[in-house]
């Protein structure tokens, strides 16, 4: 609880960001040491409480806390710097470019790596971007020809570090071949194969697949 991490860290004047990793661990294993043996709860609750009420982020009652002999930001007047949290990094932005390529009956699909995100799940094939591309570009740029059958809209998915923008485009071999790295399996199986959040959204809503601005 952010109350209970404020209460902590300036009664022990912890200057440290209290998101960083070692002091997250130092904090969870103070407030183990500080709670109580018997009504656990209720000190909880009242731990939150003072956070909330007297130890306020902007404007704490410093003047009649009871906790004033003991209090290290108090006594070393940097109750106002505390806690400190580390900047978080900017997002990394990534643009997937999901292609249903299309053999007859089947669709080409690979198993993830275990170097990346959704390690172990299925993929269609993949062409990542580091800005917003065109489908006709990326058609062009593709080792083998192709016509573009239809496209979807676009799907934001936020994850902890990283924003993926993904869209999706079935299309048809215009010659028969193997693609490297994926296998072809009868589009009436897709279903039985794991896949991210956002192939799975794909998949069940088939109203994104309305859009054709290639």
């Amino acid at each position: 609880d952010g109350n209970v991490i404020r209460v902590i860290a300036r009664l022990e004047g912890f200057t440290e960001p209290v998101n960083s990793v070692s002091m997250v661990k130092h904090l969870n294993e103070y407030a183990s040491e500080l709670l109580a043996t018997t009504s656990a709860a209720a000190f909880n609750q009242a731990i939150m409480d003072f956070g909330s009420l007297h130890c306020a982020p902007r404007k704490p009652d410093c003047g009649s806390c009871l906790c004033q002999s003991y209090c290290v930001a108090f006594e070393k007047s940097i109750v106002h710097e505390i806690p400190k949290k580390a900047a978080k990094k900017p997002k990394r932005i990534r643009y997937f470019y999901y292609i249903l390529v299309n053999d007859g009956e089947n669709i080409w699909i690979r198993k993830r790596s275990s170097q990346d995100i959704w390690a172990g799940l299925y993929e269609f094939v993949l062409v990542e971007k580091a800005k917003k591309a065109r489908w006709s570009t990326i058609a062009k740029e593709l080792p083998y020809g192709v016509e573009l059958l239809h496209v979807s809209t676009e799907i934001k998915h936020e994850l902890s570090h990283q924003t993926i923008f993904a869209s999706f485009a079935e299309v048809k071999l215009l010659h028969s071949q193997e693609i490297e790295g994926y296998q072809s399996v009868p589009r009436s199986v897709l279903s039985s194969y794991p896949y991210s959040r956002v192939i799975d959204w794909y998949l069940s809503d088939k109203a994104v697949t309305l859009n054709f601005q290639f």
